[in-house]
């Protein structure tokens, strides 16, 4: 076969517990007990996929933050500046927060699939929340849960406000403090009447956002995963050289890489196949090689 029919070959280790978060476990073993819909499935998928963006953008913000300067040295020099770095700064500044809230709106979606028909629970994140403030949430709704939610008094109001009004309003602008470095956001469409929104370390707030929401949803979906069903699942191993790898799990044995069985030893073992690359460090292999032996 010629090298350009020759297929891309791809080495990719899927199956990490000891890596993953509360979310990542409660979406590889949700099928144990529950039967979400499409998009409830999509809006799971979308915790982590809104709170990785967020976290891109917050990382692109901050090596844009230099730009400012260069606006800064137009106005020293020309008296005036388009202010495109500050407006560009501002526009992915805008975008963070904007993600960080549609992580609250996904975890909110999960929430009403698990507990459906439940007091509190609605189809409005903003209700959801604002019933957990007021401790009306569903006493049928595990406690850590409410409490988690509840708990989100002293930022999610705030978080809530910026979301709506960045929504549907035009660009903020940056500037960097000369003394210190800091970026400083400001908004004349988001204060008060007569005085704009001025956020005086917009990078610290973003951050504390990430902190206090990576919190919340530690505290829910720990909670969610003590209400699996402790039954096996199919799950990935891997991608080696463009095979996929595959073992049986049960939600209590995914402790760290050796847990479950494997299932892909059947066609792997064979003499015209090649190895799993990590069968002789795998105890899901000689678990096996012992459990199921070949047919």
């Amino acid at each position: 076969m010629s090298d350009d029919k020759k297929r891309p070959t791809a080495n990719l280790l899927h199956f990490s517990p000891q890596h993953w978060g509360e979310v990542e476990r409660f979406t590889q073993f949700w099928t144990t007990t529950y039967a979400f819909d499409r998009m409830t499935q999509k809006r799971l998928r979308g915790i982590v996929g809104h709170f990785s963006k967020a976290g891109y953008l917050f990382e692109l913000a901050k090596r844009l933050a230099p730009n400012l300067d260069v606006d800064a040295a137009e106005l020293q020099e020309r008296g005036y500046s388009p202010a495109h770095n500050s407006k560009e700064l501002a526009a992915i500044i805008e975008a963070v927060f904007c993600e960080q809230y549609s992580v609250l709106d996904c975890c909110r979606a999960v929430l009403c699939s698990v507990f459906p028909n439940h007091k509190g629970i609605k189809g409005s994140t903003r209700s959801t929340f604002q019933n957990a403030h007021k401790g009306e949430l569903d006493d049928r709704v595990p406690a850590p849960i409410r409490e988690a939610i509840a708990d989100t008094e002293d930022w999610y109001p705030n978080l809530l406000r910026l979301r709506d009004e960045l929504t549907h309003s035009n660009v903020g602008l940056c500037h960097r403090d000369n003394k210190t470095g800091i970026v400083i956001y400001m908004h004349d469409g988001l204060g008060i009447p007569g005085s704009s929104l001025v956020i005086h370390d917009v990078f610290s707030d973003l951050k504390n956002y990430f902190d206090k929401i990576n919190e919340l949803l530690g505290l829910v979906f720990c909670e969610l995963n003590r209400t699996l069903d402790d039954k096996q699942v199919e799950m990935m191993c891997g991608v080696f050289d463009g095979r996929f790898y595959e073992r049986v799990v049960r939600p209590s044995e995914a402790i760290d890489s050796n847990g479950g069985v494997c299932k892909s030893y059947k066609w792997f073992d064979r003499e015209e196949n090649p190895d799993c690359p990590l069968k002789n460090n795998c105890q899901a292999y000689a678990r096996a090689k012992e459990e199921l032996p070949d047919e």
